[in-house]
């Protein structure tokens, strides 16, 4: 397995491209483990490898069981050795040092008590100091960490100058699509748009909302080659829905390329409604009878009586922006002139603004499936103009006018003299619903809100207006490819990103690997070595054991026979003689201690006193 990532820990660095081929096989029977060599489990993926789950579990024993089996076999070979040197001669501290150092405290203590040190001590202190050493090697020589690993992963998303959308179709299908995008934006505009919800980096469906980079250039200062961080920032967003981008992972870091609308205007107050119903205000007009040239208000009807002045954020055009292709054959790439009129109990709320795209190059990041901007900075790309409006269907009836119109009727009111939620958004963000159980003056925000909460609005139909299907998750984009489920095709691009991928592994420490083999290797050499000597000795096993001693004893009452008896083979015939450690010499003046039987009648043994001296 080769992957990019480097895995780090506290105790190492390991690079995961430079592969160990050890494994660690464990004998749960023994609490041996072995390194074997063949097969590693050192880098491998914990939830592929039962095996390696198997050792891992099995080693959290060799703290415990290793020391009793060194226990066990390191004794029995210091009892054969001191046995075989007794069977030849040597001296008797040699004899108590070989048979007193049970363990790594011994080994310390004894050379003080019988104050005897010598090489022997060292290594009798070394031979024990491998007891602890090994077990602690046995269960940290595997271990498992989560490693990041990053991936190259490709990601697809629209086109920042998509001009596709329902808007220029003008076929039958059109109220099907217009409806679909309507729910849409009203789900995002009461579900999204509310509240704490307002600063969700994602929309209802998960999308990525696109930070307003016109309110951060206020607020700050850009960063190096012109970067706004907004990591962690209570950030304005351009639209209540998000660009849908396919192929985002759990963690992610890519960088993709989008644009919004942008809504700004150089005039935004209250006005008085006769003045601009009577055409007697430049600044307002009369949204069935226009009387400045060319402006036109796409869904009013002037055949009719229009009563429903108080129900809509009325928005208005100019018809001769609604062309691609000027005279002379030059393109239209200049900004959208709009009109906006709300009817309130003061007056009319009037806007003048223009509609201007603004193109971003933006970093989005996810960690763990929460995806966010978490840069952006401006792009020199594309027309002034929204695309979806540049080289489109010209006209009345043509793309800009469609939009203008169903920018007007995505949102009604009751009834006549009530505002409509679209009023209620820019009016109160937090509570749209709030105010549509009045007629609200909606110029009373002021022009910095308007144009935020305007910008958004607009954005939040565009989106939508380029396909419902779009945002769901459920389709793919693909760049030119006509959907049955969208009713066009759109214009995508893609990005690389760096995508990363968390997986548990095991780590084989290599010091800790080599500290077990070595223990394992002396703890087999002792084996062998305590096995062969006690092949070659003749005398029986009768170091260490009170029962021998004490049958030597002038003070036991025992008839001397069976020296052939080992010391296993001594304390089974003596068993159930009765002993005792008093005075055997009670009458005389100065006693004797020692450990004489008290079951027959030759002799006794009296009991130990103070202030009796005794030799």
């Amino acid at each position: 397995m080769s992957n990019a990532g480097t895995a780090r820990t506290p105790h190492s660095s390991i690079d995961l491209d430079l592969r160990r081929e050890e494994s660690v096989n464990t004998d749960a029977s023994s609490g041996v483990v072995v390194v074997n060599g063949e097969k590693g489990h050192d880098g491998k993926e914990v939830q592929q490898n039962e095996q390696g789950k198997i050792v891992l579990e099995s080693i959290k024993w060799g703290p415990t069981i290793f020391p009793i089996i060194f226990a066990a076999i390191a004794g029995g070979f210091l009892q054969a050795i001191a046995l075989k040197h007794a069977q030849k001669g040597t001296k008797l501290g040699t004899l108590e040092q070989l048979t007193r150092t049970i363990n790594i405290f011994s080994a310390i203590t004894t050379p003080y008590f019988i104050k005897t040190y010598n090489w022997l001590s060292v290594i009798l202190l070394l031979l024990w100091a491998t007891s602890p050493l090994g077990g602690q090697a046995s269960l940290r020589l595997l271990s498992t960490k989560v490693v990041t690993f990053q991936n190259p992963t490709s990601v697809r998303f629209l086109s920042p100058t998509n001009i596709t959308s329902y808007l220029s179709d003008g076929t039958r299908n059109y109220g099907t699509w217009r409806a679909q995008a309507e729910a849409v934006y009203s789900a995002s505009l009461l579900g999204i748009g509310t509240g704490s919800a307002k600063t969700r980096p994602v929309d209802l469906w998960d999308n990525v909302r696109i930070p307003n980079i016109e309110v951060l250039e206020k607020q700050m200062p850009n960063g190096t080659d012109g970067w706004y961080d907004v990591t962690n920032k209570n950030t304005t967003y351009s639209s209540l829905l998000g660009i849908p981008i396919r192929g985002l992972t759990e963690n992610i870091t890519v960088n993709v390329q989008t644009s919004y609308s942008n809504v700004g205007c150089s005039f935004f107050g209250l006005l008085d409604s006769r003045k601009c119903f009577q055409h007697e205000d430049d600044r307002c007009l009369n949204i069935s009878h226009p009387h400045i040239p060319d402006w036109y208000f796409p869904f009013v009807d002037p055949s009719t009586n229009f009563v429903g002045y108080g129900s809509y954020l009325f928005v208005g055009m100019n018809i001769s922006q609604a062309t691609y292709e000027l005279p002379g054959g030059t393109t239209a790439s200049d900004p959208v002139d709009i009109i906006f009129e709300s009817g309130g109990l003061g007056g009319m709320s009037v806007a003048r603004c223009k509609l201007s795209q603004t193109y971003l190059d933006v970093q989005v990041t996810c960690r763990s499936s929460r995806c966010a901007v978490s840069k952006l900075r401006r792009l020199s790309i594309g027309t002034q103009r929204p695309p979806l409006f540049y080289r489109s269907t010209p006209g009345i009836a043509g793309t800009l006018s469609n939009f203008v119109r169903d920018l007007t009727m995505v949102s009604k009111a009751g009834k006549p003299l009530f505002s409509n939620s679209n009023q209620g958004y820019i009016y109160n963000p937090d509570d749209p619903l709030s105010s549509i159980d009045g007629w609200v003056n909606i110029a009373d925000v002021g022009i910095d809100n308007f144009e935020i909460r305007m910008t958004q609005l607009v954005n939040t139909l565009m989106l939508a207006a380029q396909g419902p299907a779009l945002f769901n998750g459920g389709h793919d984009i693909q760049d030119g490819v006509f959907s049955t489920r969208l009713g066009r095709v759109v214009s995508a691009q893609s990005s690389t990103g760096e995508s990363m991928t968390q997986k548990e592994l095991f780590i084989c420490y290599k010091d800790w690997a080599v500290l077990m083999l070595f223990a394992a290797v002396l703890l087999f050499a002792i084996g062998i070595s305590s096995a062969i000597i006690a092949y070659t000795t003749l005398a029986p096993d009768t170091l260490g054991s009170l029962s021998v001693l004490a049958a030597e004893s002038q003070y036991f009452d025992i008839e001397s026979k069976g020296s052939t008896l080992d010391r296993d083979g001594k304390a089974i015939s003596l068993k159930s003689r009765i002993v005792k450690l008093g005075d055997v010499e009670a009458s005389s003046e100065i006693g004797y201690i020692a450990l004489a039987t008290v079951d027959t009648d030759n002799g006794t043994v009296g009991d130990l006193r103070t202030h009796r001296v005794y030799r």
